[in-house]
């Protein structure tokens, strides 16, 4: 089959009837090996010959023909079939067979193994011809069951699981829905392990939204969650410490602002304690002791500030 190809390829049929008869006349041969890859790019090919022969008809007609026998296959589509199955929706949709162009596309899908990287690619594709054909809604009911779906087979980590639950906040945002963005958000955010950089990003995108919508109380307990299962060699420990006490501070509770940064101070310390040559833990003792020394300022401590500010620059003495 390869040969035959290649020699029609020698021969250089100029005229796209001729290729049209060339290929219809071995197409009987090849059809009923479809999904395989030589036959689906001769499908391929010959549904490119009746569109340059501008034989819609004959298209259109093929086009049924070829996808109803490739969906009824019991194998998976191969990469050939794939292309193929992208050359018969341009089909329907040029036929102005939208809601066709939706069925055979959302039925091909499900012959694709969700685990692989392919489903999501077209799932990505179909979203778009939904929200074309009926709208962002029915897009976004799509969109979220997709999510599901990853979530389940790929889990919550998941690069594939995570693009999906972005995309979904992002159409519960374009129609106006912000409560059931944040809500979805935080369902995804609690189902990430608290120990992972994507629990952390997650977690402040959920603040960034809700002061968004000055729903800054909300925003705070994202804040105080995350701080709870952070950990001293946790990335960004000091930085998250320093966060939240200002955020105390700004809705008037100083106590929490101070407490705050007495735990990060005390925590980083014992580990100091414990490995008191460590420079990496010097130093971090020494930006938690400055840390808490400038609030203990802020809130007129001035004694305990300095004697802080004393104990951090001993810190760095060689």
């Amino acid at each position: 089959m390869v040969a035959v190809n290649s020699f029609l390829f020698r021969l250089q049929i100029n005229n796209p009837i001729d290729a049209v008869a060339f290929r219809e006349a071995l197409w009987p041969r090849f059809e009923p090996l479809l999904p395989a890859s030589f036959p689906s790019t001769w499908a391929t090919a010959l549904l490119a010959s009746y569109h340059s022969s501008n034989l819609k008809d004959d298209a259109l007609e093929f086009t049924k023909r070829t996808t109803i026998r490739l969906l009824h296959h019991a194998l998976p589509p191969t990469r050939e079939a794939r292309t193929f199955a992208r050359a018969a929706i341009r089909t329907y949709v040029a036929a102005d067979l939208d809601e066709d162009a939706l069925r055979f596309q959302e039925a091909f899908l499900h012959r694709l193994d969700h685990r692989l990287p392919e489903h999501s690619l077209w799932a990505k594709e179909l979203v778009i011809s939904y929200r074309a054909v009926q709208g962002p809604e029915q897009a976004l009911r799509l969109q979220r069951s997709n999510c599901e779906l990853y979530q389940t087979t790929l889990g919550p980590d998941s690069d594939i699981t995570l693009d999906w639950a972005r995309s979904v906040v992002r159409g519960y945002q374009s129609v106006g829905d912000h409560d059931e963005a944040i809500l979805f958000h935080q369902q995804i955010r609690i189902s990430l392990h608290s120990t992972t950089a994507h629990y952390i990003a997650w977690s402040r995108q959920q603040i960034q939204m809700l002061h968004k919508l000055d729903r800054v109380e909300e925003a705070l307990l994202v804040m105080e969650d995350v701080w709870r299962h952070l950990q001293p060699d946790s990335a960004g420990y000091r930085a998250w410490a320093a966060q939240l006490s200002a955020q105390y501070e700004t809705v008037g509770r100083a106590d929490a602002a101070v407490a705050v940064c007495e735990a990060a101070w005390t925590t980083i310390k014992l580990s100091l304690d414990r490995f008191p040559n460590d420079r990496t833990w010097k130093y971090q003792a020494h930006r938690a002791a400055l840390m808490l020394a400038k609030v203990y300022r802020r809130n007129n401590r001035i004694e305990d500030a300095m004697a802080l500010e004393a104990t951090s620059s001993l810190l760095l003495v060689p």
